[in-house]
C-alpha cells in the first residue's frame, strides 16, 4: 500500500463536529418513495439487486442501471414479482451501463435524462475487485475507472435531473433534501490513502480496491459541500461483511474451503443492504426536528438520563446545546454523513482504524519508524477488522436480529475529509462528464 505523501493519515484529521449519531430505523424505513425515480448502478445481483427490491417496495420508480442488458430484464421481472408492482414502468432497465467506458457513461446520462427530467435518488453500487491489471483507453486503471471515476463522472453528468429533483422538493416547502445520492463503501476505506490524484487513477498499485473505495467517501462529502444547500444530501454506506458475487473473481476465495466460510459467515445480499437501503431512505423520512431531521438522534445516553431525572429545565437546556452542536456541524445541508451497521460501526473500527499508510519511500529512520508503527497499527486493527468481519453476521443471525443490528452514522477516516483531494476528484469527474463547475 504505497503513499506518495509521507505521513498522509497526519496530515488530515476529522472536523471536530463529527461525531456518531444512532438512526431511528422505525422512522426512516417508513420513508413513502411514491413519486419517487431511484437509480441503482450494479443491480443485476447482490447489494444492488437487494437495494433496488428495498426501494421498488417503497414505491419508488426503480431504474436498474446495468452493463447487461439481458440480466438486468430478467431481475426487473423478478423484483415486480417479488414486490406486487402494480406498472410495470415502476421497475425498469435503462440504457445500457458499462462504467469501465467514459462515452458509455455519457450516453447513459443523456439518454437518462431524456426520459427522467428528475432523479430523486442515486445509488452508486457498482463496483469490482480482483481483476488482472489493465486500463482504459484514457490510461485509468479499470478498478479505479469502474469503482470510482466511472460512477463520480455518471453522478456530475446526471447534474441536471438531481438538481431539478432537489429544487421540486424545495419549492413544495418539505422537510429535507428533494434528492440524494448513496456511494457503496467499504471498511477497507479505513487504511487507504489517495494523495495524488494522477498517481491514484493512473498507477495501478495506488489506485487499488481500498483507495478507491476512499474515493467514494471523498466524492460523497464533496456533493454535499457543493450542492447541499440546493437541496441534494449526499452519504457513504460501508454495507460491512457481505458475501456476493464479487468474491468469484479470485481464485483463492472461491476455492471451496473459503467459499464454505464466506458463505457461513459473511452477510447475503439481502441483510447487508440494509445500511444503504437506510442511507437511501433518510433523507426522505425527516421530521424537520433541527439538527437531527432524518431520523438521526444524538448518541448521547447521559443526555437521556439527565433529561430524565431532570424534566423541563434539561430539556430547554439540552434543546440549546443540540441546536448549537448542529450549527457547529458545518449545518445539515452540508454534514458529511457515512453509515455503518453492527460490529463495522463499533468505535473499535472507526476510532482505531490506522488511516493511510506513510510513504514507503520516505528517506530517513524517522520516517522508517513511522512506517513500522504504521504496520503494527494496521496489523492489530486488520485483526480485529477480521474478527468483526466473522461475527458481524452470525451474532445478528443468532440472536434473532437482538445484536450488531444498528445503523449509525459514524465518522469515516480522517483522510476522508481532505477537501483539497475531494475537490481534485470533482473535476476529475467532471472533465469525463463533459461539465465544468457545479
Amino acid at each position: 500500500m504505497t503513499n506518495p505523501r509521507p505521513n498522509a493519515a497526519a496530515e488530515t484529521r476529522r472536523p471536530s463536529s463529527v461525531r456518531v449519531r444512532a438512526v431511528d430505523e422505525r422512522v426512516v424505513s417508513s420513508a413513502d418513495l411514491t413519486g419517487k425515480t431511484a437509480l441503482v448502478t450494479g443491480a443485476t445481483s447482490g447489494l444492488g439487486r437487494a437495494t433496488a427490491t428495498a426501494l421498488a417496495r417503497r414505491g419508488a420508480r426503480v431504474v436498474l442501471g446495468c452493463r447487461d442488458v439481458a440480466a438486468a430484464e430478467k431481475v426487473a421481472t423478478a423484483i415486480r414479482a417479488e414486490t406486487g408492482v402494480a406498472s410495470d414502468d415502476l421497475v425498469v432497465v435503462g440504457p445500457r451501463l458499462d462504467l469501465a467506458s467514459d462515452d458509455s457513461v455519457r450516453s447513459f446520462a443523456r439518454e437518462f435524462t431524456s426520459e427522467h427530467p428528475r432523479l430523486h435518488l442515486l445509488v452508486n453500487n457498482a463496483g469490482t475487485n480482483f481483476l488482472k491489471r489493465a486500463f482504459t483507453k484514457s490510461g485509468v486503471g479499470v478498478i479505479a475507472q469502474i469503482n470510482f471515476l466511472g460512477p463520480a463522472a455518471l453522478t456530475r453528468a446526471l447534474e441536471a435531473p438531481i438538481l431539478a429533483a432537489a429544487a421540486e422538493g424545495r419549492e413544495k416547502g418539505g422537510a429535507g433534501a428533494g434528492a440524494n445520492v448513496v456511494h457503496v463503501s467499504s471498511v477497507t476505506h479505513r487504511y487507504a490513502s489517495v494523495a495524488s490524484v494522477p498517481k491514484f487513477l493512473r498507477d495501478w498499485d495506488v489506485g487499488s480496491y481500498a483507495a478507491t473505495k476512499l474515493a467514494n467517501v471523498m466524492f460523497a462529502y464533496e456533493i454535499a459541500r457543493r450542492w447541499g444547500k440546493r437541496g441534494v444530501a449526499s452519504s457513504a454506506v460501508d454495507p460491512g461483511a457481505v458475501y456476493s458475487s464479487l468474491w468469484n473473481n479470485d481464485a483463492f476465495f472461491s476455492a471451496r474451503p473459503m467459499k464454505a466460510i464466506l458463505s457461513f459467515a459473511y452477510a447475503p445480499p439481502e441483510d447487508g443492504a440494509v445500511a444503504v437501503v437506510i442511507a437511501s431512505l433518510a433523507p426522505f423520512a425527516r421530521t424537520g426536528a433541527a439538527g437531527g431531521g432524518s431520523g438521526e438522534k444524538e448518541a448521547n445516553g447521559d443526555r437521556d438520563r439527565d433529561r430524565r431525572r431532570n424534566g423541563n429545565r434539561n430539556r430547554k437546556t439540552d434543546a440549546a446545546a443540540h441546536d448549537a452542536a448542529a450549527d457547529a456541524d458545518d449545518d445539515d445541508d452540508a454534514r458529511t454523513r457515512f453509515y455503518a451497521r453492527g460490529l463495522f460501526a463499533s468505535s473499535f473500527i472507526s476510532a482505531l482504524a490506522p488511516g493511510g499508510s506513510p510513504a514507503e519511500d520516505g528517506p530517513g529512520v524517522a520516517s522508517a519508524l513511522a512506517r513500522a508503527a504504521w504496520s503494527v497499527k494496521f496489523g492489530l486493527w486488520g485483526a480485529g477488522a477480521l474478527a468483526c468481519s466473522l461475527l458481524d453476521y452470525p451474532l445478528r443471525r443468532l440472536s434473532g436480529g437482538r445484536v450488531a443490528s444498528a445503523t449509525r452514522e459514524v465518522p469515516s477516516s480522517a483522510m476522508s475529509y481532505d477537501a483539497a483531494i475531494a475537490s481534485e476528484l470533482w473535476d476529475e469527474a467532471g472533465k469525463v462528464a463533459g461539465v465544468r463547475g457545479g
